[in-house]
């Protein structure tokens, strides 16, 4: 559980500075009528750090899986 919190904030930084980014490309052109950028998607890009704590996620799954199986049955 604590990876998925440790990918989930780096995500939700990424996640809100675009979306602020966006509110105010719109509030720009909606108050002067100037082309500030527009409003832009949002793409979520894997660079080192993110694929580390990826592959940390999927590698704690699998281990703790392995660990507990006994308890699954």
């Amino acid at each position: 559980m604590g990876s998925v919190l440790i990918f989930a904030i780096p995500w939700l930084f990424l996640y809100f500075n675009a979306q602020n980014q966006n509110v105010y490309n719109v509030s720009v052109k909606g108050v002067t009528g100037q082309d500030a950028g527009g409003v832009k998607l949002f793409r979520f890009r894997f660079n080192p750090i993110i694929l580390g704590l990826v592959l940390f996620m999927v590698l704690s799954f699998f281990l703790t899986v392995f660990y507990y199986y006994d308890y699954f049955i």
